[in-house]
């Protein structure tokens, strides 16, 4: 499992700053210039030769610069592909929608939106598609495309323009060298260093010159107990040193300051779970995680809320906080149980046709971050992690386990996603469900539908009976009684 360490070179001064920023530079002519002349089809070993000579550092940084540019161009081919794939679902979507429209009662204008909506999908299509067919891509504006335009009217300085296209620097790691032979962390027991070879020169038996700068680790260490607060980054990065083996690093210049990021391979932890202890399931939502701990025999034991309003408002580098210490809570929660955890397999794919306002919902919404901080704390500290299909969670927790447990509809849907982990696939409908939502000469055909489309018919009838009564999903425990009450 790969870790990032983040750390920060300080008492950097004047002139090392300025080594730094040259040092920087090269590596940026040299990531270009193999970006281009490696689509122009030159081989590998001439290349690192030229750029070694012409910009006096070593080989192995030529090397980097030139699997760092390789790495682009692959990743672009890689977007290409996934562009032509997603605009080709979204077209079918939109014409689907557009022949739905054109049969059913709709105002012109709303026809002709979809139809402009069908055009400009298939202009997607056709301009992702000619990329695809002669193998290239559009062109990639190193230093980014936006700070570019930003350059270009006049509203970004030349500084930061030069920052952000020549302020990076990045090393692979060598097992034969014991880490990174072009930028490695030293510790002398105390304080950790960062050396870093700059230009080549022979001098002294050596081939390359070295400076050494003070690097920092974050670690939050209680003045009270001693205790360390969130990830022990130091001790980690400490004890990797040890092992010999290589890492990453990125040495990245922001507003003057030196941000390195150090790549390891951290070792994941044995099982610590039984099958006996059940399971975790768990409802990811925009502030917080609904949890049902789930028996072998598929009943519920206990239900929680563990969130935070701050998921909603707080800024990025504040929400990423708290998405980690809820994870970290969840996954140890589920350690003192001794029991696995249950997640939706959410497919991040922007194909669907839904509104403006869902869009802006749903991007700031961070399914994605806390999925992914769940799974990697669950291989941190040793929790099985269940991956399940998502479909109509909610809506099985909503309908039937919410009036019966008394409980949140996340809560619900945790116990769904729970039971699903364990292999109840199947949900059987309440008859009194059925009876309610289902007319007696289509029950029969109902008994015959697979499980998640008759959860679909379900679904589609209450929502239908809520409206009749001026209400929605959101009203059904208030209803429900009433409703059945009539039958």
């Amino acid at each position: 499992m790969k870790t990032t360490i983040p750390a920060f070179l300080y008492q950097v001064s004047e002139e090392r700053d300025g080594i730094l920023q040259r040092l920087m530079q090269k590596y940026g002519f040299m990531l270009r210039y193999s970006f281009k002349r490696l689509l122009e089809g030159k081989e590998k070993n001439e290349l690192q030769s030229y750029l070694s000579k012409e910009t006096g550092l070593s080989v192995r940084h030529a090397q980097d610069a030139l699997e760092d540019a390789r790495q682009v161009i692959k990743s672009q081919h890689e977007l290409v592909k996934l562009h032509v794939s997603l605009w080709e679902v979204r077209l079918k979507k939109a014409e689907k929608k557009l022949e739905r429209l054109k049969k059913s009662k709709t105002s012109i204008r709303k026809i002709k939106a979809n139809r402009s909506k069908v055009e400009k999908r298939k202009r997607k299509v056709e301009y992702w598609k000619s990329f695809a067919e002669t193998q290239s891509f559009p062109s990639v504006v190193f230093g980014g495309k936006k700070a570019f335009q930003e350059r270009c009217k006049g509203t970004l300085s030349k500084e930061d323009w030069q920052e952000g296209r020549n302020g990076r620097i990045c090393s692979r790691g060598d097992a034969t060298k014991k880490g990174n032979p072009n930028l490695r962390v030293l510790f002398d027991g105390e304080r950790f260093s960062f050396q870093i070879n700059i230009d080549q020169k022979k001098e002294n038996g050596k081939h390359f010159e070295q400076i050494v700068l003070p690097l920092y680790i974050p670690r939050k260490v209680s003045k009270k107990t001693g205790a360390i607060h969130g990830r022990d980054y130091f001790g980690m990065m400490r004890d990797f040193l040890q092992t010999g083996k290589p890492y990453q690093v990125e040495i990245l210049r922001r507003k003057g300051k030196y941000h390195v990021h150090i790549s390891i391979e951290e070792k994941e932890a044995n099982l610590c779970t039984y099958p006996a202890c059940g399971l975790l399931g768990v409802d990811t939502n925009p502030d917080g995680f609904g949890v049902a701990h789930v028996l072998p025999d598929g009943n519920p034991t206990s239900f929680q809320w563990l969130g935070d309003g701050g998921l909603r408002d707080a800024s990025t580098n504040k929400k990423e906080h708290i998405i980690g210490n809820l994870a970290k809570q969840f996954v140890l929660g589920g350690k003192r149980e001794g029991t696995a955890i249950g997640v939706e397999d959410l497919r991040f794919i922007q194909d669907r046709e839904v509104s403006a306002k869902f869009h802006r919902m749903s991007h700031s919404f961070c399914y994605r971050r806390l999925l992914e901080a769940i799974e990697r704390n669950c291989l941190r500290y040793g929790v099985e992690l269940i991956k399940v299909k998502p479909a109509y969670t909610s809506v099985i927790g909503r309908f039937k386990y919410q009036p019966q447990f008394g409980i949140s509809v996340h809560q619900s849907a945790a116990l769904v996603i729970g039971r699903r982990a364990l292999g109840y696939d199947f949900e059987l409908v309440p008859k009194a469900l059925m009876e309610l939502g289902i007319k007696k000469e289509k029950q029969v055909g109902f008994q015959k539908m697979n499980n998640w489309k008759q959860w679909s018919a379900i679904q589609q009838s209450l929502l239908k009976l809520l409206k009749q009564k001026g209400g929605s999903l959101i009203s059904w425990l208030d209803t429900r009684k009433e409703l059945l009450s009539s039958m």
